[in-house]
C-alpha cells in the first residue's frame, strides 16, 4: 500500500481582540519555523527568526498587544516553504 502523502498548512489559534495569537504549522515537526508580521501598509512591525521546533512543538505565540487595531500579515516560513496569513485584531471593547 502507498503513504498517503502529509497535508501541510498553517492555522491560527486565539482571540485577536487581546492581540495574542498561536501559530500553528502543521509540518513543522523538527524544522525551523521563522515569523515576520506586516501591517497593512507593508511595513514590518515585528519578528521571531530560528524557532524551536522540536518534535511535538508547533505552537508559537504571537503578541500584537502593542499594535494598534487593523489588519496585520504574518509571513510563516518553514524550512523551505513559506505561508501568509492574515490576522484581524479588533479594538478592544471598553
Amino acid at each position: 500500500p502507498r503513504a498517503q502523502a502529509p497535508v501541510y498548512g498553517i492555522r491560527a489559534l486565539g482571540s485577536v481582540t487581546d492581540g495574542i495569537v498561536t501559530i500553528e504549522p502543521s509540518e513543522a515537526t523538527g524544522k525551523e519555523v521563522c515569523l515576520q508580521v506586516f501591517d497593512i501598509a507593508g511595513n514590518r512591525v515585528g519578528r521571531a527568526d530560528a524557532l524551536a521546533a522540536s518534535r511535538g512543538t508547533t505552537r508559537h505565540q504571537l503578541d500584537l498587544t502593542g499594535e494598534a487595531a487593523g489588519v496585520y500579515v504574518v509571513r510563516v516560513c518553514v524550512g523551505n516553504r513559506a505561508y501568509r496569513l492574515r490576522i484581524t485584531k479588533l479594538q478592544p471593547r471598553r
